[in-house]
């Protein structure tokens, strides 16, 4: 591949950094950085076992069956959030797929059963009108759909091994599974697009950086459809459809969404009887009333 004359060399690991700097959560670190553990590591039976005791004590100390499920949904939400965190901003941000190579990845725990940073490297899939086409660490997709189809592959291969190992220690199904990891996609996106939403709001009114950045702004419709439009072409296990719902507050419309299946943390100590705001075992219209309580509150 040829680079193009004029065009700064394209760095994955910066296009990552800046794609999670977008949900305000996770931290992208180089690949020496001490704590970080590869992900296959993690997911060796020792060392889930020690994980899996991590969001047992997270939940209170689940002694149940069901809590002890729910209990590995928590740590199998956590491999998924990070991991979605940098892919799922760049591709709203950029219109650029992030094809994480699996055995570069690696995490570092947060110390409460969780997760705060990563490492990886890997391909920047790019659009032929891009910048950055051409250039060394790229390959670029023919069309949009393309793009998608690609990325969501390569995604979905990055997944498999969570899921998989989750599902050996739990009485969740893979179908369970594969839908928090689509969940967990979908809610990296939204994040993000609130993120460059709220960019959006302070380019137009000509806001300057004190701009609180906790009020909601209306979304692109166009983000959402890309994450819609990503999962459509998703290999099957992945290809789960977002419930998303509008909800009115004094901030304006905004767009959220409710989880596709419940994640039973009402089962568990800490939470007994505790339903979440997205929960879709309660009514859609107690959703939108605790999302809208919740806006109004910031």
């Amino acid at each position: 591949m040829t680079v193009m004359t004029g065009t700064p060399r394209v760095d994955v690991a910066d296009a990552l950094a800046r794609a999670s700097a977008l949900s305000g959560f996770y931290a992208t670190l180089p690949a020496d950085a001490p704590g970080l553990v590869p992900l296959d590591a993690l997911l060796r039976p020792d060392s889930l076992a020690d994980l899996l005791a991590g969001a047992d004590t997270a939940c209170g100390g689940c002694r149940t069956r069901p809590a002890r499920t729910a209990a590995a949904i928590m740590l199998a939400s956590e491999f998924f959030s990070v991991l979605a965190a940098g892919p799922a901003g760049l591709l709203l941000a950029d219109r650029r797929a992030l094809l994480l190579a699996p055995g570069s990845v690696a995490l570092r725990g947060d110390g409460e059963g969780g997760f705060d940073a990563l490492a990886g490297t890997g391909t920047l899939l790019v659009l032929p009108d891009d910048p950055a086409a051409g250039q060394p660490g790229t390959e670029t997709a023919g069309s949009v759909t393309a793009l998608h189809t690609r990325f969501a592959a390569s995604y979905a291969d990055l997944l498999a091994p969570v899921v998989e190992a989750v599902a050996a220690v739990t009485r969740r199904s893979r179908r369970a599974l594969w839908s928090e990891a689509a969940d967990r996609f979908a809610g990296a996106a939204l994040v993000a697009a609130r993120t460059l939403a709220a960019e959006d709001a302070r380019h137009a009114t000509g806001a300057g950086a004190g701009t609180d950045p906790s009020r909601p702004a209306p979304l692109r419709p166009e983000l959402r459809a890309e994450v819609d439009a990503v999962l459509a072409v998703a290999p099957t296990p992945l290809r789960h459809p977002v419930r998303w719902i509008d909800v009115t507050a004094r901030c304006g419309r905004v767009t959220w969404k409710r989880r596709g299946t419940c994640c039973l943390t009402y089962q568990t100590p800490k939470w007994t009887g505790e339903y979440c705001t997205t929960c879709p075992l309660i009514p859609e219209e107690e959703t939108v009333r605790r999302v809208a309580a919740y806006l109004d509150a910031l």
